[in-house]
């Protein structure tokens, strides 16, 4: 009797074992699990059109998961990214606001992998553009500020063509009134003030930066509203 007791106790003992390791198991599994999930979630709603639900989901394997990963902080930060072009501003009620989108790109261009920096400083140079107030006080240095980041992008990856037409771009956005005020000054020396005032016209609606401008324009309308009389 007592020898069927004691084997009937190691059963007990050994399914209670056998249980445990299976937790055991099952708890180092699932984090693993949640990961892909995650991981899967944020890859169908960056491709689906839903980056608000990539980036709660990849939030949660920054922030609950705790997980480092480079890759998965920068989708993150490109849900984002797409989100606030979605709403056209900085929405504050959203748990991930555009400045911790931005300081998640700052972070990843410090990143040793020339690659990753590259990206993320090409983001950066995106972000200033997309979202910086058309104030012209601010858009001038906001502008200068996005040639920097393509440079220093070019800087760790002179391979990649996107970043490289994005820094040629924004050179020539950069350059524009100065080149658009040559003209001006090359049509009035041909006495063509209509052109020259039409010219000027359209390109501040362009660029809030010729809004300085405007006397200009309006001068050339009455000298060719003069030239035009008998």
């Amino acid at each position: 009797m007592k020898q069927t007791l004691y084997l009937v106790a190691a059963v007990l003992l050994a399914l209670g074992l056998a249980g445990g390791v299976a937790s055991w198991v099952a708890w180092r599994q699932s984090p693993i699990a949640e990961y892909n999930r995650l991981i899967d979630q944020g890859k169908k709603g960056l491709l689906g059109g839903n980056p608000a639900g990539a980036q709660r989901s990849l939030g949660r394997v920054l922030d609950s998961l705790m997980i480092s990963d480079e890759r998965v902080s920068l989708n993150f930060a490109h849900a984002g990214f797409a989100v606030r072009l979605e709403k056209g501003m900085d929405d504050t009620t959203q748990r991930y606001a555009l400045d911790t989108v931005m300081a998640v790109y700052q972070a990843l261009a410090a990143s040793p992998q020339k690659t990753m920096a590259s990206l993320a400083q090409n983001q950066l140079g995106n972000a200033t553009v997309k979202f910086t107030p058309p104030d012209p006080a601010q858009w001038e240095s906001a502008l200068q500020e996005a040639i920097t980041h393509y440079q220093n992008a070019l800087r760790q990856d002179p391979t990649n063509d996107s970043i490289r037409y994005n820094y040629e771009l924004l050179q020539r956005v950069f350059n524009f009134p100065n080149e658009v005020l040559a003209t001006v000054d090359r049509l009035v020396s041909q006495r063509q003030y209509g052109l020259a005032y039409r010219f000027l016209a359209v390109s501040r609606k362009r660029d809030p930066r010729l809004n300085a401008q405007a006397d200009m324009e309006q001068r050339l309308k009455a000298i060719y509203e003069i030239d035009q009389q008998p």
